[in-house]
């Protein structure tokens, strides 16, 4: 399709360097090996914006199993900004996943009044936080807490899609292969009530999403993970209503780096279990 001397098409598997250059540009944590996820698994919708034969811009959207469309990765190369590329692409996106129940994004302040523009409404706030190199002197014992293998993906897949509201098995295979030595369960009484997930990126280690019933087990959680991490840099992406986790991942060094803005477009934010999210899986992701 065209807007004036731009057009846009689907991504394809070729473009994979093309969309990193854009998000390394820009200093996002994207790997290779997210974007081939994304432009891959043909539930997702990725567009490229074209521009002499050369990709100026980009947007994706995840389908959890219909119910939300998650909307990522709206990237536009700084010398053709303000030309209405990301307008572009939100528009026809849009139109491609109008069948989801809920359409979500966690919005930069660079793209937020863009989001507004389209009707999109703020549910909360998310914290971006750094730590620059992972202490030695992290403790962490929990005598619940286990590695994740093979067996327990389904248990695992089950309580993320209660705790998110939409089934996102793909997603938490793909972390799970990925990173396994980061995954980790709490369980009690033979039952999975916590659990992480986290990744190598481009500039950071990423921790994410961590579900539990409580503060004191997301703090074990992640205690456990950094403990593997030792002189690692890690990033996170906390949701703002869980303060005491933010105060205590202060206390061990983490030091804010910026906010997103969690949207909704339609009249069903899905909400999935707030209380039980604590790290999310990214901007990204959700």
């Amino acid at each position: 399709m065209r807007n004036g001397d731009i057009t846009w098409r689907p991504m394809r598997l070729e473009d994979v360097n093309a969309g990193l250059s854009l998000s390394m540009a820009e200093g996002w944590n994207q790997t290779t090996q997210d974007w081939v996820f994304l432009i891959t698994d043909t539930n997702h919708i990725c567009l490229a914006a074209i521009l002499d034969d050369k990709i100026i811009g980009t947007i994706a959207a995840i389908n959890y199993s219909n119910r939300i469309a998650w909307l990522g990765m709206v990237l536009v190369d700084k010398n053709h900004r303000g030309q209405g590329v990301s307008t572009t692409l939100l528009t026809e996106i849009l139109k491609q996943v109008h069948e989801c129940k809920s359409i979500k994004l966690d919005a930069t302040p660079a793209g937020y009044e863009i989001y507004q523009k389209l009707d999109f409404n703020v549910e909360h706030l998310i914290s971006r936080m750094i730590l620059p190199s992972v202490r030695p002197d992290i403790v962490a014992e929990h005598n619940d807490l286990v590695p994740m293998d093979d067996q327990h993906l389904t248990a695992v897949i089950a309580l993320d899609k209660f705790t998110f509201g939409a089934d996102r098995s793909p997603l938490i295979r793909y972390l799970f292969l990925q990173h396994p030595s980061l995954a980790f369960m709490l369980e009690r009484q033979d039952k999975v009530v916590g659990f992480s997930l986290g990744r190598p990126g481009y500039k950071y280690h990423h921790i994410g999403p961590v579900v539990a019933q409580s503060t004191a087990d997301a703090k074990t959680i992640i205690a456990n993970v950094l403990q593997r991490l030792i002189r690692q840099s890690v990033v996170i992406d906390v949701l703002n209503h869980q303060a005491e986790l933010i105060i205590w991942l202060e206390s061990i060094g983490f030091e804010p780096q910026r906010q997103f803005k969690r949207m909704y477009r339609k009249d069903s934010c899905i909400n999935g279990n707030l209380n039980h999210q604590f790290l999310i899986c990214g901007p990204e992701f959700g």
